[in-house]
């Protein structure tokens, strides 16, 4: 099973484009991986604040904190007292009381979009690492292809495969990427194809496409092994600016994320316009699924300070005995934790993006096909202790969120299990 088709979501990017670069396309500005901005940059664009909510990748670590910071203390009240709960501390912790902590639905809603954007900048590590090869100072030798370093990944005629061998932060491996020529491309686009396997057996996959002349660009990851299987999408418009390429901010950029492991699954679409998150996602697991559609102001200029400012949400949760319950609140951070301020606003969610978004309702079953040993037309091979590549590698390590599931710990779920019912 390839790549989820989300023609729906490219046709809403292009039928607001009205171009990518000012007096025309990309051109000569992209010439190969290394000219593409940093995957993490397209989460990024909003205000600093004050007072400025928790940071999303760093700030809900563990149960105490999330407690805190999203359940105002509800979740632990919840574990300490009877089974099944009272009704105030059930409704404390499904956050129904206004101007207090906004609880569940908070917490699901954060988790949405720390999810798919934790486990798809994750997924993409292998391109980042790439991207830097062409421009690293030291510590990458081409060993055949006769090409320069600078030209490794740049387009030829016709298809080339480069065989790039190093330690890419699991040990020794080889990682091929095809190269597709603008023969068969059209000179106007510019595709790799990044492939792995695992024991012989292929493992994970990514594509980054971009149409020079309209500026609309797709990195795409799929995968499967021990962790999970997953599949994510990132679509967008890029724009020349006077240092690079980097994602137009005036148009949306869209995420799709699929993940699945040891029988809990979520399959989630998201969009960036301006300073806000428009997400839908449906996620199951034992005891659970929850059918989500939030609206989300976000703060921070870059991943390392993203954060939650305000929001709406509106959740049906299922237990495990198919009962139902439907929420639906408006929160904002207070400056100790986020409150409920009331319910969402009637309309919120039925824009045409939240609209046209259609899910999975079982766990989609990745399957990968790639050649594990193609014939190499380039082999490059990199030192993964020199200091330049080191530097490459702690700049991708950075560029990711090191939290994002809030939601789905043994407390919380036993919670849940708490207060089914009694509302």
């Amino acid at each position: 099973m390839g790549f989820r088709k989300a023609s729906w979501l490219l046709a809403l990017i292009l039928a607001t484009s009205c171009g990518s670069q000012e007096g025309g396309g990309l051109g000569a500005l992209l010439q190969g991986l290394d000219n593409l901005p940093p995957l993490h940059s397209a989460f990024s664009g909003g205000a600093t604040l004050t007072p400025s909510p928790p940071v999303l990748g760093t700030s809900y670590t563990d149960t105490t904190a999330v407690d805190v910071g999203l359940f105002g203390g509800a979740l632990g009240v919840v574990l300490v007292g009877g089974n099944p709960a009272t009704y105030d501390d059930s409704a404390a912790f499904w956050g129904l009381n206004n101007n207090a902590a906004a609880g569940l639905p908070v917490t699901l809603a954060l988790q949405s979009a720390a999810e798919p954007i934790g486990r798809y900048l994750e997924s993409v590590h292998i391109g980042c690492l790439l991207r830097g090869l062409p421009v690293a100072t030291s510590g990458v030798t081409v060993s055949t292809g006769g090409v320069d370093q600078e030209a490794i990944f740049v387009q030829a005629a016709t298809e080339k495969v480069v065989k790039v061998t190093g330690n890419f932060g699991a040990g020794e491996q080889e990682v091929f990427v095809s190269v597709r020529g603008a023969e068969a491309l059209g000179a106007a686009n510019y595709s790799v194809e990044i492939s792995t396997c695992d024991s012989g057996v292929p493992s994970h996959r990514e594509i980054w496409t971009v149409n020079r002349t309209t500026g609309l660009f797709t990195a795409e990851s799929e995968g499967t092994g021990a962790g999970g299987d997953y599949r994510h999408s990132l679509s967008g418009l890029l724009i020349g600016k006077p240092d690079g390429l980097a994602f137009n901010p005036a148009f949306a950029r869209t995420l799709t994320s699929h993940f699945s492991s040891s029988g809990a699954w979520y399959d989630s679409a998201l969009s960036i316009v301006d300073d806000t998150f428009s997400i839908v996602r449906v996620a199951e697991g034992p005891g659970y699924r929850d059918t989500l559609s939030a609206r989300l102001r976000f703060a921070g200029n870059s991943i390392v300070s993203l954060s939650i400012a305000s929001g709406a949400v509106k959740v049906t949760a299922t237990d495990a005995g198919a009962q139902s319950y439907a929420f639906d609140q408006a929160f904002e951070y207070s400056g100790s934790t986020y409150i409920r301020s009331g319910s969402a606003p009637s309309g919120l969610f039925t824009s045409a993006f939240m609209e046209g978004v259609s899910l999975s309702t079982t766990a989609p079953v990745v399957t990968l096909t790639h050649s594990c040993n193609p014939t190499p037309d380039v082999t490059v091979v990199f030192t993964a202790a020199d200091p330049a590549i080191a530097s490459v590698f702690q700049a991708c390590i950075q560029e990711r969120l090191s939290a994002y599931d809030f939601s789905n710990s043994t407390e919380i779920l036993d919670a849940r299990n708490r207060t089914w019912g009694v509302l």
